[in-house]
C-alpha cells in the first residue's frame, strides 16, 4: 500500500457532513431562515446552550504551526495537515469526538495565543498539536485555565498520561513500587508531560538528561530556558550520566535515536524496566534494551507494549465534552491513567498497555475523567454515574 496513493484517492481522511437532510422547506426553516434566529437569540442569553444547539458540544479544534511534527520536525503547516487529519480521524474513530484540524502560519507565541482566543466560541475544546517545545511550553501556560473551554497539549499531556500507565503495570510486573529510581532521556515537550505527570503521581527519584547531560540548576543551557521549569520535578544535583544510570530501575527516553548507549544499560538495575519511545528509530535498538529489562516498551505498533497516544486523547476528550468540563486538570489525567492501567487487570512482560483499537480502553478513560471532573466541580454538566455512562456509550460502544 502506498500512503500517497490512499491519501490521493480518498482526497484526505475527513469531510464534513450535515446531520439533517435538507429537503424541504419546513427543514430549511428551521435549519436557517428564519428559525435560527430563534436559537441564536437563546444562545446570545445562555451562552452553555450553544454546547446542546451546535456542534461545540462534540467538537474540538486540533491548532498547529507545524513546527515539531514528530519524527518529521519543522515541516511547516501545509505538510502537517496530513498528520492533524489523521488525528482528526482518530479522535473520531476512538472517541466519537469531532475535531477540526488548523494548520496555521503563526510561529509566534503572541500569534498562536490570539488565535486560540479567537476561536474558542467554535469549539468544545483545543488540542494543541506538534509546535516547537519553547513555544508550546510558553502557549500552554498562558492558556490554561484562562479559557472557558479546556486546552489539551497531547504531545505532553497525551503522552505523561500513556507512559504513566505502562509504568504503573510495568511495576506490577517487575514487583517494584514509587521508590523506584527513574533516568528520564530527554527534555521535549512528551517528557514535560511525563516528569510532571510522574511527580504528581508520587515519584520522586528522578534524574533527567539531555545531550549535554544531567539537567540541574546552573547548568549550562539550563537556566534561562523553558528547562528552568522542569527542575522541580527532578533530583536537582549536579552528577554524571554514568552515575545516573547507575542502579536505576527504569529507562525512560523521548528523545533521538542513539542517545541512549547499551553500556548505560549495563549499569541499570535488575529487572529493569526500559520505555524508548521515539519513531521510528528508538534511542538504542529494542534487541538490546531486551537484554538488559525485563519489561520493553516502545512507541511502534509493530512491537509489543506500544505506548501510544491515542490510548489516552480520545477517552479523555471524550470525558470532559460530555460533563462540559471548563478544564483539565492532573487529577484528572492521573484518573485517566489509572483507568488505562486498569484496562490489563493481570499485566506480563510483553503486555502492559491494551492495544490502540480496545473500546474498553477509551470508555474506562472517558468514564474516569468525566466523574473526576464532577468530583473537582470543574464540569457544567452534574451527572450521576449512569448519567455519565450513557452518554459516553453513545459515541463509544459499551456492549463489549
Amino acid at each position: 500500500m502506498n500512503p500517497l496513493e490512499e491519501h490521493i484517492k480518498y482526497g484526505g481522511k475527513i469531510e464534513l457532513r450535515s446531520k439533517v437532510s435538507l429537503t424541504s422547506k419546513e427543514t430549511l426553516s428551521w435549519a436557517y431562515t428564519p428559525g435560527v434566529a430563534d436559537v441564536s437569540k437563546a444562545v446570545e442569553k445562555d451562552p452553555n446552550l450553544s454546547f446542546k444547539a451546535t456542534w461545540r458540544g462534540n467538537t474540538i479544534a486540533i491548532v498547529s504551526d507545524g513546527s515539531r511534527v514528530l519524527g518529521l520536525g519543522d515541516i511547516g503547516p501545509v505538510a502537517a495537515m496530513p498528520v492533524m487529519e489523521g488525528k482528526a480521524a482518530l479522535f473520531k474513530a476512538f472517541g466519537g469526538v469531532d475535531a477540526v484540524p488548523l494548520c496555521v502560519d503563526i510561529h509566534d507565541v503572541d500569534g498562536l495565543e490570539a488565535f486560540v482566543k479567537s476561536i474558542q466560541p467554535s469549539f468544545g475544546g483545543i488540542n494543541l498539536e506538534d509546535i516547537n517545545t519553547a513555544r508550546v511550553v510558553e502557549l500552554f501556560e498562558r492558556l490554561e485555565g484562562k479559557l472557558d473551554i479546556p486546552i489539551f497539549h497531547d504531545d505532553r499531556q497525551g503522552t505523561g498520561v500513556v507512559t504513566l500507565a505502562g509504568l504503573i503495570n510495568a511495576l506490577k510486573v517487575v514487583g517494584k513500587d514509587k521508590s523506584v529510581k527513574i533516568v528520564l532521556v530527554g527534555a521535549g515537550a512528551a517528557m514535560f508531560g511525563i516528569v510532571e505527570l510522574l511527580s504528581a503521581y508520587g515519584f520522586a527519584n528522578m534524574y533527567m538528561l539531555d545531550s549535554k547531560g544531567v539537567i540541574y540548576e546552573g547548568r549550562e543551557g539550563v537556566d534561562g530556558t523553558y528547562k528552568e521549569k522542569l527542575l522541580p520535578f527532578i533530583k536537582n544535583e549536579s552528577i554524571s550520566r554514568e552515575d545516573a544510570f547507575k542502579g536505576a530501575d527504569v529507562l525512560i527516553a523521548a528523545s533521538a535515536p542513539g542517545s541512549v548507549k547499551e553500556d548505560e544499560l549495563k549499569l541499570m538495575a535488575d529487572d529493569a524496566i526500559v520505555f524508548t519511545l521515539a519513531n521510528p528509530i528508538q534511542e538504542v535498538p529494542v534487541e538490546i534494551s531486551k537484554r538488559y529489562a525485563k519489561v520493553v516498551a516502545t512507541g511502534r505498533s509493530d512491537l509489543p507494549n506500544q505506548v501510544n497516544n491515542v490510548l489516552a486523547f480520545p477517552g479523555i476528550f471524550r470525558g470532559v465534552l460530555d460533563v462540559r468540563a471548563k478544564r483539565i486538570t492532573p487529577a484528572m489525567l492521573i484518573a485517566a491513567a489509572e483507568a488505562l492501567a486498569n484496562t490489563e487487570s493481570n499485566p506480563e512482560p510483553n503486555h502492559i498497555l491494551p492495544t490502540p483499537f480496545s473500546r474498553d480502553a477509551a470508555r474506562r478513560v472517558a468514564l474516569a475523567v468525566a466523574k473526576k471532573a464532577i468530583e473537582e466541580g470543574l464540569a457544567r454538566e452534574r451527572l450521576n454515574d449512569d448519567e455519565v455512562k450513557g452518554l459516553v456509550c453513545e459515541h463509544i460502544d459499551c456492549s463489549s
